[in-house]
């Protein structure tokens, strides 16, 4: 047997030292707040849920969590900023299927890549769109409004909320999916497109459950159909949209965490760990489903294939709408 020397003895403790020294050396994460963009308005769905969430990570890591809504653009603006900031882990983004999937199909050119410039983190949720009808419309649900549709080609007015916008997209699916022809109407937001609904100005709209259950529930609008994948508890007696049209058809908004591309794998675990951990909280979920959303926890990678899905199932969409946005 070999006699070990007191230099061999230090030589082996020393490359024990530094075959260590990279794990010891990682900082403790987070050591200060964290920052979170939001890429609308404060009040949006994407805001709310947001808000809630982080106030349970807040809890979970020990740091304060800020929300700092950067609207603008349709949400590519916040969303861009999100792609560039440093990738230290002190910065995230919660952004959802327009910026990151109908985005890259109606710009010429977007400043940012969503399947390279991000680190998928998790999914956070889901919510539908409602297809709302003003009560002129001698329809009581999808399909009857599509047969009625298709004797008028045109003759129906839909409002969204701006060229190219989810709802927008969502009325083009749907259009393809029942072979109709319907006209356009862009406003610039929710709030005047859903005004004017109610003032049957316009006929249909696909409008987020948040906006549109008491409206329904009153009377002033007519719930044709739900674009969840089951029936929802908010607008318990209006159908889904596949059920109504007898194939299968969802229409409406997800969203979910992302971090800047380079972001350390461990800090991106982490935090898919904790948010998974937030959605699961009853109050978080009750939070969600008081908008008519549902919480969708998910893995970094079932959040990244559905991101580049989503960007897929788009594209067709907008190049036979003819919306662009220079």
């Amino acid at each position: 047997m070999r006699k070990e020397t007191p230099t061999r003895r230090g030589l082996v403790a020393a490359a024990i030292g530094l075959a260590a020294a990279p794990a010891a050396a990682q900082p403790a994460w987070p050591n200060r707040p964290v920052r979170i963009l939001v890429p609308y308005p404060p009040g949006s769905g994407t805001d709310i849920v947001g808000r809630v969430v982080a106030e349970r990570l807040a809890a979970a890591l020990g740091q304060p969590v800020v929300v700092e809504n950067r609207a603008g653009a349709g949400g590519t603006l916040g969303t861009d900023a999100g792609a560039k900031a440093a990738p230290d882990g002190q910065t995230f983004l919660i952004s959802d299927v327009g910026p990151l999937a109908m985005a890259p199909h109606l710009y010429a050119r977007l400043p940012y890549d969503p399947l390279r410039d991000f680190a998928p983190v998790g999914l956070m949720a889901r919510l539908p769109f409602v297809l709302a009808a003003h009560p002129s419309v001698p329809a009581r649900d999808a399909a009857e409004f599509a047969a009625l549709a298709r004797t008028r080609p045109g003759a129906f007015a839909y409002a969204s909320v701006g060229n190219g916008s989810a709802t927008h997209l969502a009325m083009e699916l749907f259009a393809q999916a029942a072979d109709v022809q319907l006209t356009h109407v862009p406003y610039r937001g929710s709030a005047p497109a859903l005004n004017d609904l109610v003032a049957g100005q316009v006929q249909v709209m696909f409008v987020n459950t948040a906006s549109s259950a008491d409206l329904i529930r009153e009377g002033r609008l007519r719930g044709l159909a739900i674009g969840s994948r089951e029936a929802s508890p908010v607008l318990p007696g209006v159908p889904t949209l596949s059920r109504s049209l007898g194939r299968e058809m969802e229409a409406g908004v997800w969203f979910g965490l992302l971090a800047p591309r380079g972001t350390e794998a461990r800090i991106v675990e982490r935090l898919s760990e904790e948010l998974a951990r937030a959605l699961q909280d009853g109050g978080v979920r009750s939070r969600i489903e008081a908008l008519g959303g549902e919480a969708a926890p998910s893995t970094p990678d079932a959040f990244g294939a559905l991101v580049a899905a989503e960007v897929a199932r788009w594209a067709p969409v907008v190049r036979s709408s003819g919306a662009r946005i220079d």
